[in-house]
């Protein structure tokens, strides 16, 4: 089998960045004419496509604490460059991301981002945080969530970093729930300091969503910190 994946690869990376420049193009026309949730959707299927075409088997657990009418502030360990994708085919919900300010300054692809809705956040600069979160708001319609990675970057080794608390604000400024996932696995699908993409199966569970209606810098650091015990309690290290 594995023989069988190393003689596959060449074709899986021939066809990635065909079928990602395509769609992508696509889904930022789509945006300007049908809107930005349209031009997601269409970024979504590409997403799943790509977790068929990986040989990736995602086992979703707790999917019955997830309802597809609302809308949260959904927050996931971070291991590998294969998380988001997995994140976005377990829910297969309509996800705007919130990611470092750094990535949407990358030509091209921040400035479709940017028009599909995603945010950058600026831990330096607290107003333009403040500002990300006024965005959000707008942005926000029935059964859209927002996507967070809380650790900041991803975290290798069988343990779940410290959160950050930009989730949490999230959270508490407009007004909804921290729905927890945690994701095992992923650190073998794509290696850590590695272009090679390997098959695999890994899992994502869905934690009970949890209200945040603190907004105190206390506050939200004990609710940081049981989300991520929450995550951490669902994290399978060396998951297979």
């Amino acid at each position: 089998m594995r023989f069988l994946y190393f003689l596959y690869r060449p074709f899986l990376y021939t066809i990635f960045p065909i079928g990602f420049v395509f769609m992508t193009f696509v889904s930022f026309f789509s945006s300007i004419f049908l809107g930005e949730k349209r031009g997601r959707k269409i970024i979504l299927l590409y997403n799943n496509f790509t977790a068929f075409m990986m040989r990736m088997t995602i086992i979703t657990e707790g999917i019955e604490n997830y309802d597809r009418t609302k809308s949260y502030v959904v927050v996931a360990n971070h291991k590998s460059n294969a998380d988001p994708i997995i994140l976005w085919a377990s829910l297969n919900a309509d996800i705007l991301w919130v990611m470092k300010s750094e990535l949407l300054k990358i030509p091209v692809f921040g400035f479709i981002m940017k028009r599909l809705g995603n945010m950058g956040i600026d831990r330096k600069n607290s107003k333009k945080a403040i500002a990300s979160i006024g965005e959000a708001k707008k942005r926000l319609t029935k059964g859209t969530c927002v996507g967070f990675f809380p650790e900041g970057t991803r975290f290798h080794g069988n343990e779940i970093g410290p959160f950050k608390k930009g989730a949490f604000h999230f959270a508490s400024e407009l007004g909804l729930p921290v729905l927890p996932v945690s994701i095992s696995g992923s650190e073998k699908i794509i290696p850590a300091r590695s272009i090679f993409v390997h098959y695999g199966k890994v899992k994502a569970v869905i934690h009970p969503p949890v209200e945040v209606k603190e907004t105190s810098a206390a506050d939200l650091n004990a609710v940081a910190e049981k989300v991520r015990k929450t995550i951490e309690a669902g994290f399978t290290p060396d998951y297979e």
